[in-house]
């Protein structure tokens, strides 16, 4: 059993604000740069998915991008569930040659002569495993035993440490399932039965709530700074203009029914907020509240109130 990994919503959010600042904004290059590394953290996790697919076939049940709360919200980028023993994989996508303090707890990398700081990912994994098992605690489930790792997926990157035990959690991804074979073999008794481990899951997939932060508030940005209108997917620009039901590009000439759609989305990414017929209007700059009306109909929307007081909200 598995879920799909999906990007992460914050760099949706960041993807929706660059399309919808001027190019000229002082704070684009800021979110551009932002965005390489949440797009790199992603692909890591993608290529963890991957070797994960060499596990023994349903030996565990994976979920992945888990946002949950114990004392205080916590993440996990991988999960391992089955009876015996649960897996918490945590993954960074570094380049460089990277060195893990073992007194200072940090990883410092260096490139280029450059070095730089990051929290060390095997004290975020061990820190996971914690909230995990007080998470289990909480919701009356067995206390399944718990092993950690973190994982570095880009290849090229050294690894070097003064802490002669670190290696054992802290790894190259490739090596991933080797290393959850080893460390599975002592545990041979089963904690849980699998119906328990379907009952965990389903608890997982209900309590899993990515965190939604304002975005604009987050990158000092004033609604009036962003570009309201149809961007045209093919040359990138503003506006596209409607006639007949179609969306039409005057810079490169390409015609789409679904324009709006995307306008749509972004909407919910920048903006804490429910949309309306008016709302939506004025984000996408009509004239006619039929059309506006026809376009959130259309879309896969949960509808709330009635008469003047509808609004639409995202169907999760």
């Amino acid at each position: 059993m598995k879920n799909e990994r999906k990007p992460p919503l914050r760099l949706l959010q960041e993807e929706a604000l660059a399309r919808r600042l001027p190019k000229n904004h002082p704070i684009l290059p800021k979110v551009h740069n932002s965005i390489e590394k949440r797009r790199a953290g992603y692909r890591g996790e993608l290529n963890m998915d991957y070797h994960l697919t060499f596990l023994p076939h349903n030996r565990y049940t994976i979920v992945r991008d888990l946002h949950l709360t114990d004392q205080f919200p916590f993440q996990i980028d991988t999960l391992l569930l089955s009876p015996q023993v649960i897996f918490i994989l945590e993954t960074k996508n570094i380049f460089g040659e990277l060195f893990f303090d073992k007194y200072s707890k940090q990883l410092i990398r260096t490139v280029e002569g450059n070095e730089n700081g990051f929290t060390n990912p095997r004290e975020q994994a061990q820190r996971q495993s914690y909230q995990f098992q007080n998470w289990l605690i909480k919701h009356n489930f067995p206390s399944i035993p718990i092993e950690h790792f973190a994982t570095i997926s880009y290849p090229q990157s050294i690894m070097k440490t003064n802490d002669e035990k670190l290696f054992d959690r802290v790894f190259h991804t490739e090596h991933i399932v080797n290393k959850i074979l080893e460390f599975e073999q002592p545990y041979s008794t089963s904690v849980a039965d699998s119906k328990m481990i379907r009952k965990i899951h389903k608890t997982l997939i209900k309590e899993n709530t990515p965190m939604k932060i304002n975005i604009l508030n987050k990158w000092g940005i004033s609604p009036h700074e962003i570009i309201k209108d149809i961007q045209c997917p093919t040359c990138l620009r503003y506006p596209m203009k409607r006639n007949h039901g179609i969306w039409f590009c005057p810079y490169c000439m390409n015609e789409s029914k679904e324009g709006h759609i995307q306008a749509i989305k972004d909407y919910f990414l920048l903006f804490d907020s429910p949309i309306t017929n008016k709302t939506c209007r004025e984000f996408l700059l009509l004239s006619s509240r039929r059309t506006s009306q026809q376009i959130l109909n259309s879309m896969n929307l949960i509808k709330k109130g009635t008469t003047k007081s509808v609004f639409y909200i995202e169907n999760d």
